[in-house]
This record gives structure tokens, C-alpha cells and sequence, in this order.
């Protein structure tokens, strides 16, 4: 996970968000009643941004290790499968094609 580029990705908007709190934390807190505006907006997108990162790296992160999967098939022979595997494919593939 930690070599992921989904994982670089979602760091780097971190470091985005950081920098939008180190500007709130400059601010007197409580704000003034100037800054009040400011401060707020500061938060309100600190916080879009942390909750859109992360949702941007779940979908990178599924996709990268769907890909992982995908390549990683392997066919095995049907003959070879449990004679109670075997027997459920074929009723199951007899109702989807009725």
C-alpha cells in the first residue's frame, strides 16, 4: 500500500489541506469578528478537501489492486473443480440461459 501511487497521491492533498490549517492557525482564536469569514472558509475547505482526498484514494487504491488481481488469473480445468462445484455451475448456467 505504501508504494501505491493512489497512497503518493492522497499525501500530497494532505500536505494541501495542512497548508490550509496553518493559515487557520494563524488566525486569533477565538477570530475576530474580520477574520470570522476567513477562518470558516479555511476549515470548510480543509475539510472538502481531507473528505474528497480520501474518496479519490479509495477509487485510485481499488482500481490499482483490481488491476493486481485481474492480470494475476489463473484458468483452472473444470474437470478439476468438486463434483458439488461442478453440478451448481451447470444448474446455475441451465436458469441463466432459460
Amino acid at each position: 500500500m505504501f508504494n501505491s501511487i493512489a497512497f503518493k497521491n492522497f499525501l500530497e492533498s494532505l500536505q494541501l489541506t495542512e497548508e490550509l490549517l496553518d493559515l487557520e492557525r494563524k488566525c486569533k482564536n477565538p477570530p475576530l469578528k474580520s477574520e470570522e469569514i476567513t477562518v470558516q472558509t479555511l476549515l470548510g475547505s480543509a475539510s472538502v478537501l481531507m473528505v474528497s482526498s480520501f474518496e479519490f484514494f479509495l477509487r485510485e487504491m481499488v482500481e490499482e489492486n483490481l488491476t493486481c488481481l485481474v492480470s494475476n488469473t489463473h484458468q483452472i480445468s473444470f474437470v478439476r473443480l468438486p463434483e458439488k462445484m461442478q453440478v451448481c455451475t451447470i444448474f446455475n448456467s441451465l436458469d441463466q440461459a432459460m
